[in-house]
């Protein structure tokens, strides 16, 4: 970098803790499904940005909400009718990094494992985690290499360490495992 130069900032991404279904009713109120872990735990962070499409978010007044079923129902400051309802369906809600509570001790957000290095015990390395999804029983690690993906559970018997500082998982896994 040359001298004088202004310094880099970098950001996190926002964080995506939730999608617009559809409208509920007449008046405007919405349909919202939760992705964080408690689902009610949305509703604790700010502000909401609602990602319109890429490049275009605005921000959202949450005025009102309730649980309803699996999902909730969402009252938002000037979504007044159904016709405007609908023209948020199926858009993303996402709240800024920084918003979020630090994690505990034991604990890492899924968004800070995406391209941490994974390698083995006997340290054969085995690409970089390119996604981790939940499969219903436990998250899955998708573990990306120049020349194919590993699918590794992200449990304790087989992660044995996660080394935030040197962005480095190490697992008890075979290079030839599929």
């Amino acid at each position: 970098m040359k001298s004088g130069s202004p310094a880099l900032s970098v950001e996190p991404l926002p964080v995506v803790i939730g999608r617009v279904l559809a409208p509920h009713g007449v008046r405007g109120w919405l349909k919202f499904r939760s992705f964080t872990e408690d689902p009610a735990t949305c509703f604790t962070l700010s502000p909401w940005l609602l990602v319109t499409r890429p490049g275009d978010v605005r921000a959202l007044e949450v005025t009102a909400s309730q649980s309803h079923g699996d999902h909730f129902l969402v009252r938002v400051a000037g979504i007044d009718d159904r016709d405007a309802a609908q023209q948020l369906a199926g858009c993303e809600v996402v709240v800024p990094a920084a918003s979020l509570p630090e994690p505990a001790e034991d604990e890492i957000y899924w968004r800070d494992l995406r391209g941490m290095r994974v390698r083995t015990l006997a340290g054969d390395s085995l690409g970089n985690v390119k996604d981790i999804f939940d499969n219903g029983a436990h998250p899955v690690l998708v573990v990306a290499s120049a020349d194919r993906e590993r699918l590794i559970p992200f449990v304790d018997a087989i992660v044995r360490s996660v080394d935030e500082a040197s962005r480095e998982l190490v697992v008890d896994w075979a290079v030839d495992w599929e």
